[in-house]
């Protein structure tokens, strides 16, 4: 029985697909890549790199996506020394995130996974380049969210599943893309979906 929106305490257990507490974590297989759109030729306006937290057959992926166009964290350009990002604010929403943190849930090659997005936490960048992209998440949580489409628009899932992240370093040097992106016409940019095309590839 559902009253004012809240399950009974006979309801049935919710299924989190995320581990409640991830601990210090190691990421396997990293793989990062970077481009630019027409706007900002030839500085890379986005970096991403994914990497998997198990060795399940539909492994959980962490994935760390920088956008320059998005301003706040990287407003004046990424950074050439090493820097730490709180993930609050305007960094827990994929409409607004400039250093994004998300776990892709058992992921499955061209399926629409679960996502949890970071709410909490900090990010450390140690280098941002063409040639290498690393850094490091610390005491990061996690929440499962539905991500709108073309708006990127975020919500918490009803589900309330958590997840937390004690840390984990990530690098890899980022492959080029095969051409510039262009900005869509609606002002938000393709490089985002991009990304999450080359992740569900």
């Amino acid at each position: 029985m559902i009253v004012d929106g809240a399950p009974s305490s006979d309801s049935a257990p919710v299924a989190c697909t995320v581990s409640a507490s991830l601990g210090a974590a190691t990421l396997a297989g990293q793989q990062a890549s970077y481009g630019n759109d027409m706007a900002t030729p030839p500085a890379p306006a986005y970096y991403g790199l994914a990497g998997a937290l198990n060795a399940d057959a539909t492994p959980d992926l962490l994935s760390i996506e920088l956008y320059k166009f998005m301003g706040g964290a990287f407003a004046a350009g990424f950074p050439t020394s090493s820097t730490t990002i709180q993930l609050t604010g305007a960094e827990t929403a994929y409409d607004s995130c400039a250093a994004c943190a998300l776990i892709v849930a058992d992921y499955a090659q061209g399926a629409m996974p679960q996502v949890y997005l970071a709410n909490a936490g900090s990010m450390t960048l140690t280098s941002v380049s063409t040639t290498s992209m690393a850094g490091s998440l610390s005491n990061v949580t996690f929440r499962h969210v539905d991500i709108a489409d073309q708006t990127y628009a975020t919500t918490d899932n009803a589900d309330g599943c958590t997840s937390t992240l004690t840390s984990v370093s990530f690098t890899a040097v980022p492959m080029a893309p095969m051409a510039p992106m262009r900005v869509a016409p609606n002002g938000t940019h393709a490089d985002r979906q991009t990304w999450q095309l080359t992740l569900r590839k």
